[in-house]
C-alpha cells in the first residue's frame, strides 16, 4: 500500500534536502575584514591580513617597515630576515620554525605565500618585536602596543618566559643532559643585577624540566634509564637595544649553569 503525500509536502522535504546536500558558498564580502592598529593607527597591507585556523597572517614587508626593521627577501631560499637595532628575526615560508634573538621558536601557522605575497604570523612578529597584542573578536581588530615606560624588570621577565618555552631551551637542556627528550615544567626569574648604565644586566633564572633518560649531569657522565626531573640554574647576560627591547646574549661564555636534579 503506497502512502500518498499532498504535493505541497512534497515540495517541502525535496526543499530541505537540497539545502542539507547543497555546499554553502560564501561571498568574498562575508569573510570577516582584520583590521590592524599600532597605538591606534591603522596598518596599511598590501594584502589584507588573513585569519586562517585561528592564526591571524599579515604581509612580511609591511608589519615589519611599520614595526621599525629593515627586512630582506632571499628568494631562493624563501627567507625573510629583519633587523632593529640588535633585534633580529629569521622566518622561512612553509616552515613551523622561526628565530628571534638568537633563539629557536615553534610557530603556530608557518609564513605563506597568498595571492603571490608572504604572509608571516602576526602574534610572533609582534611579540618578538617587544609588543603587546590583543585581540577583539567583535570587531576583528588587532590592537599593538609597545610600552616603553614598562619596567626593566617586567621586560626581562617576559624575555625569560619567552625562552623558557622555546626551541632552543629544549635544546639546551637535551644538550646538556644528553637526554632522548624533555618537557618543561616551568621557570622562575630569581634574580637582576643591572649595570650602572641600566644598559646591561645578569640575570639569573631557574628551568624546571623532565629529562628522559639523561645521560650527562653538570659534565659527568651518568648511567641512567630512568626519567628524571631536574632544575637547571642560570646566569646569563642581557642586553638593551636602542628600541629599549631587552635580548640574551647568545655568546656561550655569557651564559653558565648548574643542573640540580630533584
Amino acid at each position: 500500500m503506497r502512502l500518498k503525500l499532498p504535493l505541497r509536502i512534497c515540495i517541502l522535504i525535496l526543499s530541505i534536502t537540497l539545502c542539507l546536500i547543497t555546499p554553502q558558498v560564501y561571498a568574498e564580502s562575508d569573510i570577516p575584514t582584520i583590521s590592524v592598529y599600532l597605538h591606534d593607527e591603522k596598518i596599511t597591507f598590501e594584502q589584507e591580513p588573513v585569519l586562517l585556523d585561528g592564526v591571524t597572517l599579515v604581509h612580511f614587508r609591511n608589519i615589519f617597515e611599520k614595526l621599525g626593521y629593515t627586512v630582506d627577501w632571499n628568494e631562493t631560499t624563501q627567507r625573510i630576515s629583519a633587523e632593529r637595532g640588535g633585534s633580529k628575526i629569521s622566518l622561512v615560508i612553509g616552515s613551523s620554525l622561526a628565530t628571534a634573538n638568537n633563539i629557536a621558536y615553534y610557530l603556530e601557522k608557518a609564513p605563506q605565500i597568498i595571492k603571490g605575497n608572504s604572509l608571516v604570523p602576526l602574534r610572533f612578529v609582534a611579540e618578538a618585536s617587544g609588543a603587546t597584542v590583543t585581540w577583539d573578536q567583535t570587531t576583528h581588530h588587532v590592537m599593538l602596543s609597545i610600552d616603553k615606560t614598562k619596567s626593566a624588570e617586567l621586560k626581562i621577565n617576559r624575555v625569560i618566559e619567552s625562552y623558557a618555552f622555546s626551541k632552543s631551551a629544549h635544546d639546551f637542556v637535551d644538550a646538556i643532559t644528553r637526554s632522548n627528550g624533555t618537557k618543561n615544567n616551568g621557570y622562575q626569574l630569581d634574580k637582576i643585577t643591572f649595570d650602572e648604565n641600566r644598559k646591561e644586566a645578569i640575570v639569573e633564572y631557574t628551568l624546571d624540566f623532565w629529562v628522559n633518560s639523561p645521560k650527562l649531569i653538570n659534565d659527568k657522565d651518568i648511567d641512567s634509564e630512568e626519567n628524571m626531573d631536574v632544575r637547571i640554574k642560570v646566569k646569563q647576560k642581557i642586553i638593551l637595544d636602542e628600541y629599549e627591547n631587552w635580548y640574551l646574549s647568545p655568546i656561550l661564555r655569557d651564559r653558565e649553569y648548574l643542573v640540580i636534579p630533584k
